[in-house]
């Protein structure tokens, strides 16, 4: 209900919160999910619970300490303005011919062949 509030309180959220429901079909699931949740009791998530966690579906993990950590470096902060300062973007690509789609210069631009096997064959 927290995660809801919040949506519903800053347009940023709330728009992306309403595009993912309207990607499921309808941008007023958003609100009925709401009301699905809030209503939900105890008593259910319990219920519900023991239907899908079941112990032959069921993952178990188990926390071994060790003596000694083995932890990853992390980098610090990378300096942008330094790798800003003299990059040089790349040159513009050029732009193809402006072709003409007309059917007389499709066909005098085509190459056609023919395979021994009888197939007929045209390229542009």
């Amino acid at each position: 209900m927290k995660q809801i509030e919040l949506n519903l309180n800053n347009p940023d959220r709330i728009g992306v919160a309403l595009s993912e429901y309207i990607s499921k079909g309808y941008w007023r699931l958003f609100f009925i999910s709401r009301d699905w949740i809030e209503a939900a009791r105890p008593e259910d998530v319990n219920r519900v619970a023991l239907d899908y966690f079941n112990e032959s579906i069921r993952t178990v993990g188990l926390f071994i300490p060790t003596e000694k950590l083995n932890r990853a470096d992390i980098p610090g902060d990378p300096d942008v303005a330094a790798m800003d300062a003299n990059y040089k973007g790349k040159e513009a690509v050029t732009s193809g011919e402006a072709f003409d789609s007309s059917p007389k210069n499709i066909e005098c631009r085509s190459n056609k062949l023919a395979t021994a096997s009888g197939v007929n064959m045209a390229y542009l």
